[in-house]
């Protein structure tokens, strides 16, 4: 679940690696629910790069993840290639592949309970190390994108117990299909919507819509509405051709309102200017 999809899609699309044909460095945490004791926390640092006059895309992601009493960490590489479906309209389909693992971490020891159970010091702590694989694509112009990917295959057991035919103790595939234009208003004025959706077995879809204005190619601020979930809102700022930062906020208004003072996304996005490269701005998507 990320808020500031577009800004950072290179952990749930491996295709897009490559796509602004430069080679940058992003950092993003999102702190979720905050005020809660054991909310998901999730810090991610990927790097992206192109080869082969920019038809080669390559990134690397590594994710940490924790949800109370679980703790995952992966790391995983992405393979993107790029075909030019319209040179004059400059159409163009990314196909992406990525590859990597998990190390998965659940400690029953960090839990407080009312009634101490003498197993859980025998059995407290149970670790797996989880291969996985997924595909993406990502079409797009100038003005437009669609993109739709399925970042983990595999449906690993998360127990020691081979119970990968039920609906406990597993990872479940992720689809995710997310799309936007760029809509020009004045020569100062940009218009970006957008909107993601999320598919899991056994949990309902989620959809995401967005509606962000840009002010000269540099000041960036949006609004987020997650269906019948949360609202939010987003700002970012262009330093400079190379330095990007991000911020984004959303609130849930139904369910765990309790206690629960909103989620917080941090990026900090930054294009490594090489000799034989041009730092391209600004960044659309």
């Amino acid at each position: 679940m990320f808020t500031q999809y577009v800004t950072n899609p290179i952990t749930i699309n491996p295709a897009i690696a490559g796509v602004r044909n430069i080679t940058n460095l992003s950092m993003f945490q999102r702190l979720q629910w905050a005020g809660m004791e054991g909310a998901p926390k999730t810090t991610s640092l990927s790097y992206q790069t192109y080869l082969n006059k920019n038809k080669v895309g390559l990134a690397g992601n590594l994710i940490h993840d924790r949800i109370g009493p679980v703790i995952q960490t992966g790391l995983y590489f992405d393979y993107a290639y790029h075909l030019t479906l319209n040179d004059e309209k400059k159409r163009k389909l990314a196909l992406g592949l990525m590859g990597g693992f998990n190390y998965y971490s659940f400690d029953l020891m960090s839990l407080r309970v009312n009634d101490p159970d003498v197993d859980v010091p025998v059995d407290g702590v149970n670790h797996r190390f989880l291969p996985n694989f997924g595909l993406g694509m990502f079409y797009h112009t100038p003005n437009f994108f669609f993109g739709a990917s399925l970042p983990k295959i595999l449906r690993n057991s998360l127990s020691d117990v081979n119970n990968t035919l039920t609906v406990e103790d597993r990872e479940e595939r992720h689809l995710f299909m997310m799309t936007g234009a760029i809509l020009e208003i004045n020569p100062q004025f940009k218009f970006r919507p957008s909107a993601i959706g999320r598919l899991v077995n056994g949990s309902p879809a989620s959809l995401d819509l967005n509606a962000t204005f840009v002010y000269n190619e540099q000041i960036w601020l949006g609004a987020l509405y997650r269906l019948g979930v949360s609202w939010g809102a987003m700002a970012g700022w262009q330093l400079n051709k190379q330095l990007y930062l991000a911020y984004s906020y959303d609130f849930s208004h139904k369910l765990m309102r309790g206690g629960n003072f909103g989620t917080h996304e941090i990026t900090i996005s930054y294009d490594l200017k090489f000799e034989q490269q041009r730092v391209i701005s600004p960044r659309y998507f």
